[in-house]
């Protein structure tokens, strides 16, 4: 089951990856591992989950939290 946690402060250490980062140091923060890339959209999120990727965090309004447990938790197609 996924960590939930609840962020009331915008300095929080765990916003680094949205807010401090540039799309090139997300790029290259893992090297020489692939780096970093932030979905936005429904239907990107979708893509790249249907593609094998493991989301590292979800960053998402209190009220949308059950709707992500549904793309965090592993699908039928997983289980067989």
């Amino acid at each position: 089951m996924p960590q939930i946690k609840k962020i009331t402060d915008l300095t929080a250490p765990e916003l680094d990856l949205y807010s401090r980062y540039s799309e090139s140091q997300l790029f290259h923060i893992n090297e020489p591992k692939p780096g970093i890339f932030i979905a936005e959209s429904p239907n990107v999120i979708e893509r790249a989950l249907n593609a094998g990727y493991e989301p590292l965090a979800v960053l998402i309004e209190e009220k949308q939290a059950d709707d992500c447990l549904l793309y965090t938790s592993p699908s039928p197609r997983d289980t067989r």
